[in-house]
């Protein structure tokens, strides 16, 4: 576990802020994607004997980098009116992952299913979720 716990804060239905504190196992994971192209080979003047090649000319350039960082957490075991209180995070537009100083860093949601199963004392597994900060990882 990279934190001791992720505290989770989301806008309800009524205008509100719900918490809620994922106390197990965490990961954090990054995802990197390069956009490049392959450039045309050879210098292109304007005089038609002008054609010439450089040696940058072969291979592919990369444009633009995007690394998105998420973090997945799980929860302890919950009641089942615990989970139903974690379904209006599902639903919520906004979304932050509170830090230990107390500010507020904007999420998303990526993982919008979940699996209900109910144990014979009445408490529902753990439930894990997977959010990708809303910014860019630089």
């Amino acid at each position: 576990c990279k934190y001791d716990r992720v505290r989770i804060a989301w806008a309800n239905s009524r205008g509100g802020w719900d918490f809620f504190n994922f106390i197990k196992r965490n990961e954090e994971s990054l995802n990197i994607e390069r956009k490049s192209y392959t450039k045309v080979r050879g210098n292109y003047g304007s005089a038609i004997d002008s054609f010439s090649y450089s040696v940058s000319d072969s291979g592919r350039t990369t444009i633009a980098v995007t690394a998105k960082k998420s973090i997945t957490v799980n929860s302890d075991w919950i009641s089942e009116n615990e989970f139903i209180f974690l379904q209006s995070l599902l639903v919520s537009n906004t979304i932050h992952w509170v830090q230990d100083d107390g500010t507020f860093f904007p999420v998303q949601i990526e993982a919008t299913d979940y699996t209900l199963s109910r144990e014979r004392n009445g408490k529902l597994k753990n439930v894990s979720f997977k959010f990708t900060m809303a910014n860019d990882y630089i």
